[in-house]
């Protein structure tokens, strides 16, 4: 992403950068509030052309490479936090298992717990 600089010439923001300016950055155990564009309550942000899940850029730019097949899920099941000690990686399977375990499916879904 570019944006221009003093002398009015587009400069490239590093991704880093242009997360950071994004976050509320809280304590380390609580949830870090993405402030940018949000899709279902999930951030999202462009990179190289295309958007991607805020709390995927988070968990690249805090514990690297994400393998195929794999997606970054919630501890906190909050949807804007992007705090990675709140991020683990599993399948859409895992994820699932997760929410039945916590009771977030249906009917039956609660507020996000609070860390």
């Amino acid at each position: 992403m570019q944006k221009k600089g003093k002398h009015g010439r587009f400069i490239e923001v590093p991704l880093y950068q242009r997360f950071w300016e994004k976050v509320i950055r809280g304590e380390s155990n609580e949830c870090w509030v993405w402030t940018g564009e949000k899709v279902g309550g999930y951030g999202r942000i462009r990179v190289r052309g295309r958007k991607e899940s805020a709390n995927r850029v988070s968990w690249l730019i805090h514990c690297g490479e994400i393998h195929t097949g794999l997606h970054v899920c919630h501890v906190c099941d909050n949807p804007p936090c992007v705090n990675p000690k709140h991020l683990w990686l599993g399948t859409v399977k895992d994820n699932m298992e997760d929410m039945m375990r916590k009771g977030r499916h249906g009917s039956r879904r609660r507020k996000p717990l609070t860390p």
